[in-house]
């Protein structure tokens, strides 16, 4: 599991949140959630947001929010597209502040 820092550029807002990844039939599968820190609500606590999977031949990109439901699917020229977008800070008002590894897929016993 990583957990991702993020704050905001204008200091008003910072949170956590987990992602996993794990090698599923259908592709390799990355879950964004919501962590259980103090900083969200006990009703987004914990919750499953976003998934990723990439099945070979490109990445479905699916929300796990019934409030904000979508279903993306995309190959890999244009996932590197959006990637790049993504990534330009000047684009976004946040940044992620660290992302740090706690636990490696699988789990050692």
């Amino acid at each position: 599991m990583k957990e991702v820092h993020v704050k905001y550029y204008n200091d008003k807002y910072e949170h956590n949140y987990n992602i996993i990844e794990k090698e599923e039939p259908q592709g390799m599968v990355s879950v964004l959630s919501r962590s259980n820190n103090n900083e969200w609500t006990e009703e987004a606590k914990g919750k499953n947001v976003t998934t990723i999977t990439d099945n070979g031949e490109g990445l479905l990109i699916e929300s796990d929010d019934p409030q904000c439901s979508y279903s993306i699917a995309l190959d890999y020229a244009s996932a590197e597209e959006l990637f790049i977008l993504m990534t330009q800070q000047d684009f976004a008002p946040f940044q992620i502040k660290e992302t740090k590894t706690t636990m490696q897929w699988p789990l050692s016993q």
